[in-house]
C-alpha cells in the first residue's frame, strides 16, 4: 500500500472529476482559487451505445474510449474522483436516537437495512449531519447513501481499465456541496440547485450550504426533442439541433420577433421548450414549496437546457431569483475558454475533482469499496509533505556521502602513487594500510545507505499506521522491528470502544503487504472503566528486503 501510495504522490498531478454518464463521459480537473474555480483540463466525448451491451462489453467499449481520449487530450493527471448521480445513487435521511458510540454504529447499519432492504448487494456509507430536538427528545440526524455494487464496481473497472486511479467515489450532492462552499463562502442563505440531464433533473436543497433534502425526477431535455420530432416529423438528431438552434425567448420583445419570423422550425422549438420547462416545473414547485426548508434562490446547471430562457422562465413561475450556476464571475477567462460551450455540462464532474477539498463541517461519503489503497485521500495528502522532506534529505545526504567518498579515495590514491615511487618495505606495508583504509570508508558509505534506507522506511510504516487510526483511538507505543520476512510493529492501543480497533485491523489486514500476527484481548486501563488496552502484532512484508 505504502508503495502505491507513493507513486500515486509522485507521477500524478492533482485529482480529475469523472463523470461516466449513460450518454456521454464528462472530464473535468479544477483548483479553487478565492472564490473561483480555475479549469486545468476538460472535456468529453459521446458513447454512443446501443443499450443492449453485456456489461462486460460495455465496460470494454468506455475504458477503450476513454484511454484513447486520455491519450489524444495529453491529460496528465491519473487520480480520479468518481461521480455517482441520478439513479446510480440513493440518498436518505433519518433521525436515530441519541445513544453511546459504541451502540450507534449498530443502529445505523439496522437504520440502512430498514431504509434499502437488500442491503447485501449495496455499498452503503453514512455521515452525522447534527443533533436536533425532536418533540423535546434529542436525536442525531443522519444521511444514508446507497449504490448497487455492480454499478460501483463498473465504473472502478472503467477507470482503471483506461489508467485512472480511483481514490474516492461520492454521490454529487455532495460534491456540489464543496463547489458551493468554494464558490460562495460559508452560505447563510437556502437554495435549490437543479441539474438538467436528458433523461432526468436532479434536485437539490441546500439549507445552509448542506444537502437537507435530494430528488431526482424523470423530466429531462429528450422531452423537447421528442416534441420537436412529433411536430415537425424529422430524425432525432435533426431535433437536437433545431432545439439548440433556437433558444426560449426571455423578454416580450423576442417573444413578438419569433411570431414575426414565423418559422416554423423555430414555432416548434419553442413550443417543445416550454413544454418541457412547464413539466419541469411541476416537479420542482411542490418540492420547493411543501419543504420545511424555505428556499431564497434556484441555481440551474449540468447540461445545454440551462440557459438564460430556461432561468428566465422558471423566475417568473416561481417568482425568486434564479441563477445560472456557476455564475461568470467564479471563472477566469482562461476557464471559459477551456470550458467552451460545455460549461454547466461539465460541472458534475468539476464538482467532483473538487470533492478531495476537505471542509470538516460537510458531509463526508465516500462510496469507494473498502480494500482500495488509493481510497487513502487523507493519507496520500500527510505523506505528500512528508515524502517531499524525506527526497530532500535523502539528496542532501548522498551528495556528502559522494563528496566525502571522493575526497576519502583521492587521498587514498596520493598516498598509493608515494608508495609506489618508493622502493622499500616500509613503502610496502604503508600500501596495504592505505587499502585498508579505502575498504573502510567503502563499507561505511554502504553502512550509511543502508542505515539510511532502513529509517525511511521505518518511518513512512510508523507514519501510516498512526496516521490510519480511527479517531478516539491513541497509540499507547509502537515498536517496529526487523524480521526475516519483514517489518514487524508492536502496537498496544488505547480506545474506550474495542470494537472499532478490531474493525481497524481487520481492515488493515486487507490491505497490500499486511499481515496480523496477533491481537491480544482487550483489558481495562488501570483505574478507568471505559479506557481499553489492546495489544497487536502486524507483520508488514510491502517493500522490506
Amino acid at each position: 500500500m505504502i508503495s502505491e501510495i507513493i507513486s500515486a504522490i509522485f507521477k500524478t498531478r492533482g485529482v480529475i472529476g469523472v463523470d461516466i454518464g449513460a450518454y456521454s463521459v464528462k472530464l473535468s480537473r479544477v483548483k479553487p482559487s478565492k472564490g473561483r474555480i480555475k479549469a486545468v483540463e476538460c472535456g468529453s466525448f459521446p458513447l454512443n451505445l446501443s443499450g443492449s451491451e453485456p456489461q462486460d462489453e460495455r465496460t470494454e467499449k468506455i475504458s477503450g474510449r476513454l484511454r484513447e481520449y486520455i491519450e489524444e487530450s495529453g491529460i496528465g493527471c491519473r487520480n480520479a474522483v468518481i461521480l455517482l448521480s441520478g439513479t446510480d445513487i440513493r440518498i436518505s435521511y433519518s433521525l436515530i436516537d441519541r445513544m453511546p458510540a459504541e451502540n450507534f454504529e449498530a443502529a445505523c447499519r439496522k437504520e440502512a437495512g430498514r431504509l434499502f432492504f437488500n442491503t447485501d448487494d449495496l455499498y452503503i456509507d453514512y455521515d452525522v449531519l447534527g443533533e436536533i430536538s425532536d418533540d423535546g427528545v434529542p436525536r442525531t440526524r443522519v444521511v444514508f447513501a446507497a449504490a448497487k455494487k455492480e454499478t460501483v464496481q463498473e465504473k472502478i473497472n472503467i477507470a482503471e481499465q483506461a489508467g485512472l486511479a480511483p481514490v474516492m467515489i461520492i454521490p454529487a450532492v455532495f460534491a456540489f456541496e464543496r463547489m458551493c462552499r468554494i464558490l460562495k463562502g460559508r452560505i447563510e442563505d437556502n437554495h435549490l440547485l437543479v441539474t438538467m440531464g436528458r433523461k432526468q433533473t436532479s434536485m437539490y436543497l441546500f439549507g445552509a450550504g448542506r444537502a437537507e433534502s435530494v430528488r431526482n425526477v424523470s423530466v429531462g431535455s429528450d422531452t423537447a426533442d421528442e416534441r420537436i420530432r412529433a411536430l415537425l416529423r424529422v430524425k432525432p438528431e435533426v431535433a437536437g439541433e433545431i432545439k439548440k438552434r433556437y433558444p426560449l425567448p426571455v423578454s416580450e420583445e423576442e417573444k413578438l420577433a419569433v411570431i414575426n419570423r414565423f418559422s416554423r422550425e423555430e414555432a416548434a422549438a419553442v413550443s417543445a421548450k416550454k413544454e418541457y420547462m412547464e413539466a419541469l416545473l411541476q416537479e420542482i414547485d411542490p418540492f420547493v414549496y411543501l419543504s420545511d426548508v424555505k428556499v431564497s434562490s434556484v441555481f440551474l446547471t449540468g447540461g445545454p437546457a440551462a440557459d438564460k430562457g430556461a432561468a428566465a422562465f422558471l423566475e417568473k413561475r416561481l417568482k425568486m431569483p434564479v441563477y445560472l450556476f456557476p455564475a461568470p464571475e467564479n471563472l477566469s477567462g482562461k476557464s471559459s475558454r477551456i470550458f467552451g460551450d460545455g460549461l454547466y455540462s461539465l460541472m458534475p464532474a468539476s464538482a467532483a475533482s473538487l470533492s478531495s477539498t476537505i471542509f470538516p463541517d460537510l458531509t463526508r461519503i465516500d462510496m469507494l469499496p473498502a480494500g482500495y489503497g488509493s481510497s487513502a485521500r487523507r493519507i496520500r495528502f500527510i505523506f505528500r509533505t512528508f515524502f517531499y522532506s524525506c527526497l530532500a534529505v535523502m539528496a542532501l545526504a548522498v551528495l556528502f556521502l559522494h563528496i566525502k567518498g571522493a575526497a576519502a579515495r583521492s587521498e587514498a590514491m596520493e598516498k598509493q602513487e608515494t608508495a609506489v615511487a618508493a622502493e622499500t618495505a616500509d613503502n610496502l606495508a604503508q600500501n596495504a594500510m592505505l587499502q585498508k583504509e579505502a575498504d573502510t570508508v567503502s563499507v561505511y558509505v554502504e553502512q550509511a545507505e543502508g542505515i539510511k534506507r532502513n529509517r525511511a522506511l521505518y518511518s513512512g510504516l510508523t507514519k501510516f499506521l498512526v496516521s490510519s487510526l480511527p479517531p478516539g483511538v491513541i497509540v499507547s507505543s509502537l515498536v517496529v522491528t526487523p524480521e526475516d520476512e519483514g517489518l514487524a510493529a508492536e502496537l498496544r492501543l488505547s480506545s474506550n470502544t474495542p470494537a472499532i480497533v478490531l474493525k481497524w485491523t481487520d481492515a488493515l489486514v486487507r490491505a497490500e503487504g499486511f499481515e496480523k500476527v496477533s491481537a491480544g484481548t482487550a483489558a481495562k486501563a488501570g483505574d478507568s472503566d471505559n479506557d481499553y488496552i489492546l495489544p497487536v502484532k502486524f507483520l508488514y512484508k510491502g517493500g522490506a528486503k
